[in-house]
């Protein structure tokens, strides 16, 4: 799960940037940076801190961004603590 969703929201913004045509958008100085999206993902909660400079890959990408840090946040705490619960 941890894997899935950092990795595999990774692969999905870069499959939307490459379909997304950004010329035709008025959008060519505000394309967005992948690398850019995931910190903001890790230190900012996913929100957009500039706007301007930097439109959103997605629609609703705050929230989508939450749900992944959310999940991302979980599953080390439940990988962790599963095994001792199942042996005892």
């Amino acid at each position: 799960m941890l894997l899935l969703s950092l990795f595999g929201f990774m692969d999905f913004l870069i499959i939307q940037k490459w379909l997304t045509d950004w010329r035709g958008n008025g959008l060519e100085s505000k394309a967005p940076s992948i690398v850019n999206v995931m910190i903001e993902l890790c230190l900012n909660m996913g929100n957009i801190q500039d706007p301007e400079r930097e439109s959103p890959i997605l629609d609703g990408q705050e929230w989508i961004c939450k749900i992944v840090l959310l999940i991302a946040m979980v599953t080390p705490p439940w990988m962790l603590f599963a095994k001792p619960f199942i042996l005892k």
